[in-house]
């Protein structure tokens, strides 16, 4: 626990300097890294059951959850309660998503 505790606090702090609630938030972590966790033996179980090899199996499985996994911390672990996503325009200019000009 003190792994996942230090991993997220480091993620928190550094890579996505989240203001999001550290509570909350760490639910949502937790939660993350269980359905990962699944996602990892079913995707694994499955390749294999389709004739990979393990190695070629486990290699796309990590590439493919680390991809989600960064989309999840960045848009619902660490995104603070009430944040709109913003986008820049064709203008240039930073909106919020879903605004009307």
């Amino acid at each position: 626990m003190t792994v996942l505790a230090v991993n997220f606090g480091l993620n928190r702090a550094f890579v996505f300097r989240s203001g999001a609630m550290v509570g909350p938030a760490f639910v949502k972590y937790l939660t993350l890294v269980a359905l990962n966790y699944f996602a990892t033996i079913a995707t694994v179980t499955g390749l294999t059951a389709l004739g990979m090899s393990y190695v070629v199996a486990k290699t796309a499985s990590t590439i493919v959850n680390a991809v989600a996994n960064y989309g999840a911390f960045r848009w619902w672990v660490f995104r603070p309660s009430g944040a709109r996503p913003r986008v820049i325009s064709s203008a240039g200019r930073t909106e919020l998503r879903g605004e009307q000009n």
